[in-house]
């Protein structure tokens, strides 16, 4: 993959959020072949805290989860309690080609200085192998945790 374009100032958060919560995905891949999403922040002194979704039903879409994350990061931002997030979701790859589409790790991360990244990291389940990673892809991100509130606030 090619070197990503972010500032300094977020880097350290990013990667940390990133080398993070890929493996936490990739060990629930291999011990139940899926994961509902998940998330950590960065808090204004740089301690990172995990969070997930709790909904009232086991029947909640997980578009419907990812939200509910996205809105708590999103208070959290107003409330200057963090200053980096990202959430990590179990989805479905489609080429812009077209073709197959394939299962792929999703992790969309988010700073406070304005810097997103949104990274989807196809694998495949073998069955002597575990999980076996693919190229990570560089998505456009649709940056939702620090920017979209303020629309809300006005």
């Amino acid at each position: 993959m090619e070197q990503l374009s972010i500032s300094d100032e977020s880097r350290p958060d990013l990667d940390n959020l990133l080398e993070t919560l890929l493996p936490i995905a990739e060990d629930q891949l291999q011990k139940r072949g899926f994961f509902t999403p998940f998330a950590a922040s960065v808090d204004t002194e740089g301690k990172m805290a995990f969070t997930m979704p709790y909904p009232d039903s086991r029947d909640t879409p997980i578009p419907d989860l990812i939200m509910m994350v996205k809105k708590g990061f999103q208070k959290k931002a107003v409330e200057n309690a963090i200053r980096a997030a990202a959430i990590c979701y179990d989805g479905r790859l489609r080429p812009v080609s077209g073709g197959k589409a394939r299962d792929a790790v999703f992790i969309d991360m988010e700073h406070k200085c304005g810097d997103a990244v949104a990274l989807a990291i196809p694998y495949t389940k073998k069955f002597l192998k575990g999980i076996v990673f693919g190229d990570t892809v560089a998505l456009p991100p649709e940056p939702s945790f620090f920017g979209s509130q303020s629309d809300d606030a006005v």
